[in-house]
């Protein structure tokens, strides 16, 4: 798979599935032993995740700021909060005498699927 061209996380899960459907498979006595536990999958890569400084988060702020999604930006930057965690928000989630925000949701568009709502990561 690797040679393929699939990316190696994308190996793991694939082993992952492969590797938890077998071992049902030998739980309900149709195989003797799963052939997946025989090897090990790819480590996948770590991916160095570099946060913007002060200056860079400014001097996007100040070429976002007359956007329409302004609003959107800054909470993102302030917050940390995901793209698809943030276009799943609701009124509903924001408290703004208490100042909280609640990530309950999330809404990203799927090829073939259109726009999918689900479960936050955490």
């Amino acid at each position: 798979m690797l040679d393929s061209g699939l990316s190696a996380r994308t190996v793991l899960h694939s082993h992952r599935v492969l590797s938890q459907n077998l071992k049902d498979v030998v739980k309900w006595g149709l195989v003797l032993h799963n052939p997946a536990a025989a090897v090990t999958p790819p480590r996948p890569e770590r991916k160095e995740v570099v946060a913007w400084d002060s200056v860079a988060i400014k001097k996007f702020m100040d070429v976002a700021g007359g956007s329409h999604y302004s609003g959107a930006f800054r909470l993102s930057v302030l917050t940390g909060i995901r793209r698809s965690e943030l276009a799943g928000l609701k009124w509903t989630d924001i408290d703004l005498r208490s100042g909280r925000l609640r990530i309950v949701r999330t809404r990203q568009r799927i090829n073939g699927h259109g726009v999918v709502e689900g479960q936050p990561k955490n």
